[in-house]
């Protein structure tokens, strides 16, 4: 299965993937914003997949894919 980092600003967007992606057996981190997530996703190596909100406060989405 895969292990999957869903970043979005929106709790119950982050809670409804990580319920629905767990149920089918994939390990989910979340992250809030976009600096959690990059945090979060390191040098990437941890992670399958990525789910990213492209509409973010602060830093969105599509800066977070550049720095990813």
């Amino acid at each position: 299965m895969a292990r999957i980092l869903v970043i979005d600003d929106e709790a119950n967007i982050r809670m409804m993937l990580r319920m629905a992606l767990e149920k089918d057996g994939h390990t989910v981190a979340q992250a809030g914003d976009g600096p959690d997530g990059l945090d979060k996703f390191g040098d990437g190596s941890a992670w399958d997949l990525v789910l990213l909100d492209q509409r973010m406060p602060g830093m969105e989405g599509l800066e977070v894919l550049r720095q990813i």
